[in-house]
Order: structure tokens, then C-alpha cells, then sequence
């Protein structure tokens, strides 16, 4: 087995952390709680500017890898992972949400959960858009070099918001990111961090920071006093700066470390992106509607809190009784990989 690399799974942990506090704000500003110009749904608009593409660039990283595999092979490997995952979860998640809708913000129907299949559903939209990047990208590193496919993913990405069919849309937002960590992979980036001492790892840190925090307040601004494709394109500055924020963090506290359980957060991300929706809106609503609580900041703490508290019990139960690839999805085993590799197909 591969060993993993530490500071890629402190990388993923900050961002289930974002997203999961994302919703909780998301959630809030749904019930009218808090406000538009509420410095919790402004942090939001910060998070919302990066947390998404941090995870696509993660999932680059390693995906020139995959690309070298047979088409059969390759496709299998993402439906297995990515997509019957995506098919469990809004099965689960969408009946909840058609059965409490009443007492939700969403008020999804069984109607949007049955056009789940060409219609991507609630927040589950990331597995399906990853799954369409992963393929675009198997087939582009067939007829493009990796500069070129660079190129394409900006131009795409600037076209994107006028692409208004299916989710080519989101495809193009996201397809920038999903090739920048391929590039950062296959230009060695990784080895240089590995160069680097602890101390120009907490410069980089330091810089990257001031940066981002710059590039956050223009973002902020535009969001609320510019139209939407100004904000489009400034939205690409904040999710490069963004990323390179939390790689650096990741790679610091890799070194030192420190807050292992951010580590470990990482590894199950996926377990925590599909599963924490449904006890986060349950512990709202128990909050809010029969405790009738209306506190923001006490919403947010015990939101986070069960949203990421829960996932990790069924996590850890799921692996004890041997359920978790029925719930999460599973890797091929080595003479089905074997087998599908040597159909060049």
C-alpha cells in the first residue's frame, strides 16, 4: 500500500471543516436567522470562494495517475468510488429531506430525487461534477499536453457561466483547479515542499496568508458592489490564493505535528462530505423549532460539532461490522484491476 502523503489529508481535513461550517451558516441564512451582512454569512462568502475548488485540486493531484489506466479500468474505478456513493447518499439524504421537508429549508421532493440521476442533487453535485472532470480529463491528456489542457481549463473556466446546459457550467468552473493540482503534481511541487525547511515553510505560510486575506477583502467587496462575471473572475484569484493558503498550513502541520485530528478528518473526508447534511438539519431543527433557539453562534458551534461528530461514529461502525463499502463505495481488488487493465480498451 502507497503510503499517504500527511499534508494532503491535512488539506482535505481543513476543508470538510469549511464545509461543514459552511452549511451550518447556509442553513441559518435559510431559516432567516442571520443576516446578509452578518460577519458569519460574510465569513461564508469567504469559504464559498475556495472550499470547493481546495477539494477539486486535492483530487487532481493523483489523477494523471489514474489516466494511464485503460478506459474500462479507469471508468470503473471513479463509478465505484464516485458515483455509487453519490447514488447511496441521495437515496438517503433525499428521502430525509422529502420526509422532514416540512420542517427543513430545502423542501426537496421525491420529484427532484428521481431526476437525480441527470440532475445533480442538494450537495452532492461535487460527486457528480468530479466524476464528468475525471473523464474530461481522460480523454483531453489523449489529445493535449498537460500546458495545453492548462490552457483549455481557462479559457473553459472564463466561458463557463455563459454555458447554461447541463453541467457544463460547473464543469468549466471547476475543471481550472481539478488540472492545477495535476499540474502541481507532475511539475514536482510536491517534491519541493518536501525541500523546504520548517522555518521558509512558516514564511511561505506567513505570505500566503497576507495574501489571502488581501484578496479575500477585494473579494468580499466585489461580491456585494460588482455583477456576477466580474465576481466570476476574481472568484479564481481568491480559490488560487485560497488553496495555496491551506497547502501551506497543511504542509506546516505536517511537520510540527500538531492537531492530528485535522489528519485524520482528511482521511474520511468523503465519509463526513455525504453523511453530516442529514444530523446537521436534524440538530437545527430539534434547535430551532422545537427548542426554539435562535442563538447564531450556539446554531454554529452545535452544528459543526454534529455534523462532524456523527460521520465519524458511522465511520467507525460501518468499518467494525464491514458495511463501509456498502455505504461508501470500495477499490477494486487487485485481479479485477488486473483483468480490466489488460482489456485495452
Amino acid at each position: 500500500m502507497a503510503k499517504r502523503i500527511e499534508w494532503i489529508d491535512y488539506f482535505k481535513g481543513i476543508g470538510i471543516l469549511l464545509v461543514v461550517y459552511g452549511h451550518v451558516i447556509v442553513g441559518l441564512q435559510g431559516s432567516n436567522t442571520i443576516s446578509q451582512h452578518n460577519p458569519y454569512n460574510i465569513s461564508n462568502i469567504i469559504i464559498y470562494g475556495f472550499h470547493m475548488p481546495l477539494f477539486f485540486f486535492a483530487s487532481g493531484i493523483f489523477a494523471d495517475k489514474w489516466a494511464k489506466n485503460t478506459f474500462l479500468l479507469a471508468v470503473k474505478q471513479k463509478l465505484t468510488t464516485i458515483i455509487y456513493p453519490y447514488f447511496i447518499w441521495v437515496m438517503i439524504t433525499g428521502s430525509f429531506m422529502s420526509i422532514a421537508s416540512k420542517f427543513t429549508n430545502n423542501h426537496q421532493s421525491w420529484s427532484e430525487l428521481l431526476k437525480s440521476p441527470v440532475h445533480p442533487f442538494s450537495i452532492y453535485w461535487y460527486l457528480y461534477c468530479l466524476f464528468f472532470l475525471f473523464i474530461l480529463y481522460y480523454f483531453s491528456k489523449r489529445v493535449m499536453s498537460l500546458n495545453v489542457i492548462m490552457i483549455f481549463s481557462i479559457i473553459y473556466y472564463i466561458s463557463s457561466p455563459f454555458l447554461n446546459f447541463w453541467i457544463l457550467s460547473d464543469v468549466g468552473k471547476y475543471f481550472v483547479f481539478f488540472v492545477l493540482g495535476i499540474y502541481v503534481y507532475n511539475k514536482k511541487g510536491i517534491n519541493i515542499f518536501g525541500k523546504l525547511n520548517n522555518k521558509n515553510i512558516l514564511i511561505h505560510t506567513i505570505a500566503s496568508a497576507i495574501i489571502f486575506a488581501i484578496v479575500s477583502f477585494i473579494y468580499v467587496y466585489s461580491y456585494f458592489l460588482l455583477s456576477e462575471y466580474p465576481v466570476h473572475i476574481i472568484y479564481l484569484i481568491i480559490s488560487i490564493s485560497g488553496i495555496g493558503f491551506t497547502l501551506f498550513i497543511s504542509v506546516l502541520l505536517s511537520r510540527v505535528k500538531k492537531l492530528i485530528v485535522i489528519k485524520y478528518f482528511g482521511k474520511i473526508s468523503l465519509v463526513i462530505y455525504v453523511s453530516h447534511l442529514i444530523p446537521q438539519a436534524g440538530a437545527r431543527i430539534i434547535i430551532m423549532k422545537f427548542g426554539g433557539i435562535k442563538n447564531a453562534s450556539l446554531h454554529i458551534i452545535i452544528g459543526t460539532v454534529i455534523g462532524m461528530v456523527i460521520p465519524i461514529i458511522i465511520y467507525e461502525v460501518s468499518k467494525k461490522k464491514n458495511l463501509y463499502p456498502v455505504l461508501f463505495g470500495y477499490k477494486l481488488k487487485e485481479k479485477e484491476y488486473s483483468d480490466l487493465n489488460n482489456m485495452r480498451i
